[in-house]
C-alpha cells in the first residue's frame, strides 16, 4: 500500500478520495480492531516515504471507523462548521480551480462512517456566517441539487442575530463573531443526543477522543480535521 499510495494529495481530486476510502476499507479487512490499527499506526510514525500522508489517512479513517462499531448505546451526532468566504472551494471543480466539493464530500464520509451502524444516527448543519460571497446560499443549492435534506441544513449567523436568540444575544454583526457565534447557533439547537464539533471538511476521530456518559446523554467530541489533514 505504500509503494501504490498517492505522493501528493489534490483536494480537488475526486478520484484521490475515492482511493483513501478504498484503502482505509482493506486496512479494515486486515486490522479489524481499533488496538491492531494503533499497532500499525505506531509502527509507521518515523516513515517519511512520499506517500506516507496517503497511508495515514487511510490508517485515520480505519480507526475511525472501527473506534465507531463499539458504540452500543443510542447516539446522534450533529456535526457542525462554518462556512465564511467557501464559496470557490464549496463547489465542485468543474465550476471552480480550487473546488473540492467538500459540503458533498463530507456527507459522504459521513455515510461511510456510520454505515451499518444502526444505534447511530446524525445530521451535518452548515452555518453562513456573514459571507459577502454568500456560501450559506451556495450551500443550500448544493444540497437541494443533491437531494440531501434529510442530511443537511443551512443556517445563517445574521438570522440568528436579528431575533436575538440566546446564544448570540448580545451580537449586533456578524462581524463581531463569525466562526465564534456561528458554531455556538449551530449547536444550540436541541438534538435527542448532542455532538458539539467545530467542523472543517473531513470528519474524522482523531487520536484525542473524549467521551462523557452522564444522565443517559451520550456525547462524544470528536477531533475533526479538514479534508486529508490539512489545518
Amino acid at each position: 500500500m505504500i509503494q501504490n499510495g498517492i505522493e501528493s494529495i489534490d483536494l480537488t481530486n475526486e478520484t484521490q478520495a475515492v482511493r483513501v476510502i478504498e484503502a482505509a476499507n482493506e486496512l479494515l479487512k486486515e486490522y479489524p480492531s481499533f488496538a491492531d490499527l494503533q499497532k500499525l499506526e505506531d509502527t509507521l510514525i518515523d516513515r517519511d516515504e512520499s506517500t506516507m500522508t496517503f497511508l495515514r489517512l487511510a490508517l485515520k479513517l480505519a480507526s475511525s471507523k472501527s473506534l465507531v462499531s463499539t458504540v452500543e448505546e443510542p447516539l446522534h451526532i450533529s456535526v457542525v462548521f462554518a462556512v465564511y468566504k467557501e464559496h470557490h472551494r464549496i463547489l465542485d471543480s468543474s465550476q471552480h480551480p480550487n473546488g473540492e466539493n467538500f459540503l458533498v464530500k463530507k456527507i459522504q464520509q459521513m455515510e461511510w462512517l456510520f454505515e451499518g451502524q444502526d444505534r447511530i444516527t446524525w445530521d451535518l448543519t452548515v452555518v453562513d456566517d456573514g459571507c459577502p460571497e454568500g456560501s450559506g446560499k451556495i450551500a443550500q443549492e448544493i444540497i437541494e441539487a443533491n437531494h440531501l435534506q434529510n442530511k443537511a441544513k443551512v443556517l445563517f449567523l445574521s438570522d440568528a442575530i436579528a431575533q436575538a436568540l440566546p446564544p448570540v444575544k448580545m451580537l449586533t454583526s456578524t462581524n463581531e463573531s463569525q466562526k465564534g457565534g456561528s458554531i455556538l447557533y449551530g449547536c444550540c439547537l436541541p438534538t435527542p443526543l448532542c455532538i458539539i464539533i467545530n467542523c472543517l471538511p473531513l470528519v474524522h476521530v482523531a487520536k484525542k477522543r473524549l467521551w462523557w456518559l452522564k444522565n443517559r446523554l451520550e456525547i462524544i467530541a470528536v477531533s475533526c480535521l479538514s479534508t486529508y489533514g490539512r489545518g
